[in-house]
Parts: structure tokens; sequence; C-alpha cells
């Protein structure tokens, strides 16, 4: 598992992010305090609101290329 912090700063940048760990057969989700929501749901990611630091958790170890494609809402 690997955890990465990013925001989004609007609804298109949300919208590319969905379209790029769609791509990917690991889980990924998206964790912001209590709430987490499958990060390969638009309307969850939605939810989850604009310019907050949010952990994305990626279900494998060898997830290079899609921390490398997420580079534009990558936080730390």
């Amino acid at each position: 598992m690997r955890k990465i912090n990013v925001t989004f700063d609007n609804v298109d940048m949300i919208e590319e992010f969905v379209h790029v760990v769609q791509d990917y057969q690991t889980d990924v989700d998206l964790k912001n305090g209590h709430c987490m929501v499958d990060a390969k749901s638009i309307v969850g990611v939605i939810s989850m609101g604009l310019q907050k630091k949010m952990d994305l958790i990626i279900h494998t170890e060898t997830c290079e290329e899609l921390v490398e494609r997420l580079g534009f809402c990558r936080v730390s």
C-alpha cells in the first residue's frame, strides 16, 4: 500500500484524476479525515471537496507509473 497527499483546485482536475485512476486495475481510495471514497468514482471524489489536502491510498506497491501520471494533483 502507498499513500500520497493530493489536492484538487477545480472540477476539471477531479475529472482528469478519475480518468487516470480508472486506467489501473488496483484499488485506489481517497480519504479526508474519517471519510473515505473509491477514487474511481467521480461523484465520490467531487463529494470530498476542492482545495483540501487528502490522502490518496493506492493498494499496491508497484504504482510508480500511476503516481507519475497524477503529478498534476500531487502535493507530496
